[in-house]
């Protein structure tokens, strides 16, 4: 793996000789670039990144739902905890994203939304092997 600085639309950019490497170059405002390389690439970022976006709003969503449910099911939860259920998912998300942002340029946009989008199922496996747990529990 090599450094290199680049000149005009491109930055400095590491290159690597396998697939899944940094890119070699990158200029989006050269006509024949985009249609050779650069419209392919931005595509997949963007498909990449909006599925982890839903993915994120997902978690949010079914954590924000879920907790309001959980006191029926039979989780002994006072109201500051179901406030901080609801909450952290939210304070978790937007704390993340300050990491996010500095861990791209890094590691790269495929490897970092890759860990973020599994990092986002871990509650929701949780969930799913906690609640009807509980619930099979409280109904014998």
């Amino acid at each position: 793996m090599k450094t290199t600085l680049a000149t005009g639309s491109t930055r400095l950019a590491r290159t690597s000789d396998g697939p899944g490497g940094w890119l070699p170059n990158w200029e989006p405002e050269n006509p024949t670039f985009w249609r050779q390389t650069g419209s392919k690439i931005a595509w997949r970022t963007l498909s990449l990144t909006t599925t982890s976006l839903v993915f994120s709003f997902a978690t949010w969503f079914v954590m924000s739902v879920l907790v309001v449910r959980l006191p029926a099911v039979g989780f002994d939860f006072d109201t500051k905890e179901l406030f901080w259920l609801a909450a952290m998912p939210g304070l978790a998300g937007g704390t993340l994203r300050i990491v996010h942002s500095f861990a791209i340029p890094i590691f790269g946009s495929r490897l970092v939304i890759g860990v973020a989008n599994l990092l986002k199922i871990i509650p929701c496996i949780g969930l799913g092997l906690a609640v009807p747990t509980r619930c099979a529990t409280r109904s014998l």
